[in-house]
């Protein structure tokens, strides 16, 4: 098994958990970033609310990893990773008195 494959294996396995869960990560780190946004920008939306993230019912896979030394004491790690070929996001945005 290569070094990636035992990796897509689970990833595979796991996926419909894992795409709630980074579904859920990624909207509430964009959700506080929007928020931030909307304080100090002059723009007539009162708020913007993701309703939906997924990355789709396939998933993620791992094309290459690559370990090299990174200085004196560190490693350094690259991930070939390709995906996201039905990911979906749902946003509310609602302006002065009514939402789009």
């Amino acid at each position: 098994m290569s070094n990636a494959q035992w990796l897509n294996t689970l990833l595979a396995k796991t996926w419909p958990f894992l795409d709630v869960q980074l579904g859920r990560a990624v909207a509430g780190f964009l959700d506080v970033t929007i928020k931030e946004q909307l304080v100090f920008r002059e723009v007539p939306l009162h708020s913007v609310v993701i309703q939906e993230l997924s990355f789709g019912s396939r998933p993620l896979k791992i094309e290459g990893i690559h370990t090299m030394r990174d200085g004196s004491h560190g490693m350094r790690l690259e991930i070939k990773v390709s995906a996201l070929e039905e990911a979906r996001l749902t946003l509310m945005v609602q302006l002065g008195h009514g939402c789009v």
